[in-house]
């Protein structure tokens, strides 16, 4: 018999969520010098889930970013690309007390930010 072993499984670790302090640079970013009001910041055992802010833009309207962790399994393989991270940045853009649009501004994995 001469049958070679099956190769070892290599476990991927565990995501390593971005810490407080560091989604909160981030957000401020986003920002990009304005002042902002913190509205919600949610976390449980593995840290931030949900980190919500508001501020306006250069026209002086109501914009807000909010930080969430997926909800789904983003490690699945059938997913498209776009959804294969473990949380991402949205912002939501207000007419007055509106929302009248948003989009996926930053995704996260890794460890390593990608603006979009």
């Amino acid at each position: 018999m001469n049958e070679q072993p099956p190769a070892p499984k290599q476990e991927k670790a565990p995501e390593q969520f971005p810490s407080q302090e560091e989604i909160r640079s981030q957000l401020e970013k986003f920002c990009d010098g304005r002042e902002y009001q913190e509205l919600r910041v949610l976390s449980n055992e593995k840290g931030v889930y949900l980190y919500e802010v508001k501020t306006t833009d250069e026209h002086g309207e109501r914009i807000e970013y909010i930080f969430q962790r997926a909800k789904y399994d983003y490690t699945d393989p059938s997913l498209p690309s776009t959804m294969r991270f473990s949380a991402s940045i949205h912002s939501t853009l207000f007419n007055g007390d509106m929302p009248c649009g948003g989009e996926c501004v930053a995704n996260y994995l890794d460890g390593t930010w990608y603006r979009t």
